[in-house]
């Protein structure tokens, strides 16, 4: 049922998560492989980092895309009506397994788990637009 490929950390294969996962706040590689790996994201409880340069960026990206707020942590919080949208977009890849919301490398992005052809693809799109792959890993 699982690929042939393991994680080097052993202890057996996993399943990425399921579900409406919410904001994750700040994707990045280590937190797309924790989610391959079946780990759900950690809601962070401090801001996100303190850089000005970083909090400008995802202040323009959540003003750039439609229907975008920008929480406290100056992470981008997508409209469910965005995630949505995407995740209809991508259906036809597979099945989706999980879809969030967040940023990456500064922009409002969507992230969709969608199981196909025996192994989970995590796709982070831009948020406005769905047809912008920003990252795409499997396991």
């Amino acid at each position: 049922k699982s690929s042939a490929s393991t994680s080097a950390d052993g202890g057996g294969t996993t399943a990425a998560v399921t579900g409406d996962l919410g904001n994750v706040g700040t994707i990045n590689a280590a937190g797309i492989g924790r989610l391959l790996r079946g780990q759900a994201p950690a809601k962070a409880a401090a801001p996100a980092p303190a850089d000005p340069e970083f909090a400008q960026d995802a202040k323009r990206a959540a003003s750039g895309a439609s229907g975008n707020l920008t929480s406290s942590s100056s992470v981008p919080v997508l409209a469910p009506q965005a995630v949505e949208a995407c995740a209809n977009q991508y259906a036809n890849k597979g099945t989706i397994r999980f879809r969030a919301s967040g940023a990456y490398q500064g922009r409002a992005a969507v992230v969709l788990g969608i199981d196909a052809h025996q192994r989970t693809i995590v796709f982070v799109v831009a948020a406005d637009n769905c047809n912008e792959v920003l990252n795409a890993t499997s396991r």
